[in-house]
């Protein structure tokens, strides 16, 4: 049971809802961003091309570690970079293994060169136990 949700896509359990900051873009106006929308990352472009992604736990650490304003600690210094992401065709089961061996709790999702979503190391907990209820 468990395995058919495994092979489940990953465009069936990412999540969709994707926002977006400039490279050139300061920790303050990010950290608003995620937090006005209640998110803990986004995707940062340089020229509209994805570059990097940024977690809430990434600027936790810029702002612990580096001696600067935050108004002086800018995207292109903080962002994880090159982006590793899995293809929105792919199951469920090879974005988790990419996860473990990468230790990424947030991977993005492509379609060609587009950054579609992010699949969530919570989401998968959570989904993978409804779905298990439902199934027995």
């Amino acid at each position: 049971m468990a395995n058919e949700y495994f092979e489940l896509g990953v465009r069936d359990m990412m999540n969709g809802i994707l926002y977006h900051a400039d490279i050139a873009d300061d920790i303050i106006y990010i950290t608003n961003l995620l937090f006005e929308n209640n998110a803990n990352a986004l995707i940062i472009r340089e020229r509209g091309v994805p570059k990097g992604i940024i977690t809430s736990k990434d600027i936790i650490r810029a702002l612990v570690t580096m001696d600067k304003e935050p108004s002086e600690i800018f995207a292109k210094e903080v962002m994880t970079s090159p982006i590793v992401s899995v293809n929105s065709n792919e199951s469920v089961d090879q974005a988790r293994v990419l996860m473990l061996e990468r230790g990424i709790r947030k991977l993005p999702v492509q379609k060609g060169v587009d950054i579609i979503g992010l699949l969530v190391e919570t989401d998968l907990i959570r989904d993978l136990s409804w779905y298990r209820e439902k199934r027995f």
